[in-house]
């Protein structure tokens, strides 16, 4: 469980910090954004409008841009639960598509203004119900909800971003597609925070 952290502080401790991979354009744009793991399923889900938990909506000023991620102004303070390893979902304003994302810096530089800087994890995640692969079989067993990243992953990988505590090394999970039963094989954690935990799992077809 430590592993992920110690790898965190040994990166961002380094004497060269890490540089951006993508050259950003400067932007003005609004953007809905969502809070949460749980916020971010229905949003993928395409539910939003009737399964996000209370009003955990905000709006930010994208004030630049790149395939790697994008920089915001926010003119007020937001609650606890938006800092750095925050999981979001962003749509731009005009858009139909939800952007998935991590909160990797935050800024406050006023009063009531914050600069926030996010990697993008995904333009594109796939939201699934996973169940352990002794269990897959028996209809009652409930589901575990994630959100599949298929894009950056390694070859024959998928990413999951999952509720903290589902991951387990020991603990190959199953995956009903429209009728193709798919196993996932655990590999690694990549990151853990306060709601959510993303991690690699190996894809294979069932049979």
């Amino acid at each position: 469980m430590l592993l992920p952290v110690v790898r965190h502080l040994a990166t961002y401790l380094a004497s060269t910090p890490p540089q951006r991979h993508h050259e950003r354009h400067p932007v003005r744009q609004r953007a809905i954004v969502l809070h949460g793991l749980a916020n971010a399923f229905a949003a993928f889900s395409g539910q939003f409008a009737t399964r996000a938990n209370g009003d955990p909506t905000a709006i930010w000023v994208i004030e630049d841009v790149s395939r790697g991620g994008f920089g915001a102004l926010l003119d007020t303070i937001p609650g606890d639960g938006l800092r750095a390893g925050a999981l979001i979902a962003m749509q731009q304003a005009g858009r139909d598509d939800w952007w998935l994302g991590v909160v990797r810096r935050y800024r406050r530089t006023g009063e009531s203004e914050v600069r926030i800087g996010v990697e993008t994890l995904a333009q594109q995640a796939m939201p699934a119900e996973l169940k352990p692969r002794a269990a897959s079989s028996y209809a009652a067993v409930p589901g575990i909800r994630v959100l599949l990243i298929r894009e950056g992953s390694a070859p024959g990988e998928v990413r999951a971003v999952m509720p903290c505590g589902a991951f387990d090394l020991r603990t190959t999970l199953e995956w009903n597609d429209d009728g193709t039963r798919l196993q996932l094989a655990p590999v690694a954690i990549v990151e853990q925070a306060n709601d959510y935990e993303l991690a690699r799992y190996r894809l294979t077809p069932v049979g």
